[in-house]
């Protein structure tokens, strides 16, 4: 097996999965496909798309119980703020994504790329983020077709408004071994993830990919309430800086100044749609202020607490 890997992740369209799966068959480096998917049918489907090269794996359910068995004991509980199964019918990426850093470490690879499963790459590409690696700590590419983002951040982009934008996570590159923190399961789960780690790191971008394209406000209603807990969270976390102490992400005092700010940061872009007289962003700007509003700083405290506790419990244990 080589020191390289791809895991590749998806759930539930493989329709989706096969352009991006495709496009990297021909790589020298070992494939994994990491099967989150809830239908029996689409992981009998997924499986079988993994028998067309030598060189890809399939990684579900059964791949998950072999390697937490191998951490902590067949019978014994597992920390639930960072892993849980494949398969899971609710949101899973994080704990999909901890999955497959976990089995990265296990096998010894010493650089691996996460590649969701609507990113199409060349091979030139992912041979180049791999290279990377060799002088920076995180490698990734700029985005064509559909920009990786938030609704909010969507209609902040359509309003022109400047916005920060960090490596995404659905096509990024790094050394499993260097390391130190796990995904949470929320809404912006890779850049909070990068915001943890870059601490005295270097990341570049190289070479672009595709991103499938999709309409971006497709569902929106039930999306704001999930993408607006996740934006806190980045919030806060980048607020901390790359050298504190993240037990201060535990406590609910810290909290409620993150919750303020992005209030007011949402009323100031309600008030931008309003004066373009753009009505559909008003009113999504309206909805995701309304559920600011209604988050609680302790929410936040528990979830921090929770995982630190977690990630403390299996640093021992590997």
């Amino acid at each position: 097996m080589s020191e390289t890997a791809i895991f590749i992740f998806t759930k539930d369209r493989p329709q989706i999965l096969w352009p991006t799966l495709d496009a990297v068959l021909t790589t020298n480096h070992s494939i994994f496909l990491v099967d989150d998917s809830n239908k029996v049918e689409h992981q009998y489907t997924n499986a079988g798309f993994c028998e067309l090269a030598a060189n890809s794996h399939y990684l579900g359910q059964q791949a998950f119980e072999n390697l937490i068995a191998s951490i902590y004991g067949r019978w014994s509980r597992y920390p639930t703020d960072i892993f849980r199964n494949l398969g899971h019918p609710e949101w899973n990426l994080g704990y999909a994504r901890n999955f497959a850093l976990q089995y990265a470490k296990s096998c010894d690879f010493s650089r691996v790329l996460f590649i969701d499963d609507d990113i199409i790459p060349s091979v030139k590409t992912v041979d180049e983020v791999f290279e990377a690696l060799h002088d920076y700590d995180f490698a990734g590419a700029n985005i064509t077709g559909l920009t990786d983002d938030s609704i909010v951040g969507h209609v902040t982009s359509a309003l022109n408004m400047p916005q920060g934008r960090m490596l995404s996570g659905g096509f990024l590159s790094f050394k499993p071994k260097k390391t130190n923190f796990m995904f949470l399961n929320c809404y912006n789960e890779d850049w909070i993830w990068l915001c943890l780690e870059l601490c005295n790191k270097k990341c570049v971008r190289k070479g672009e990919v595709h991103q499938q394209l999709a309409d971006p406000f497709d569902g929106c209603e039930s999306k704001i309430a999930f993408q607006e807990f996740g934006e806190v969270v980045f919030d806060g976390v980048s607020t901390l800086g790359l050298a504190n102490n993240c037990d201060l992400l535990a406590t609910e005092s810290y909290w409620q100044p993150i919750i303020t700010e992005r209030i007011g940061y949402l009323n100031d872009l309600e008030m931008l749609a309003a004066s373009a007289h753009e009505l559909r962003y008003q009113s999504i700007l309206h909805e995701a202020k309304s559920v600011a509003t209604s988050l609680s700083a302790k929410s936040f405290a528990a979830l921090f607490e929770n995982y630190i506790t977690s990630l403390r419990s299996l640093c021992s244990l590997t």
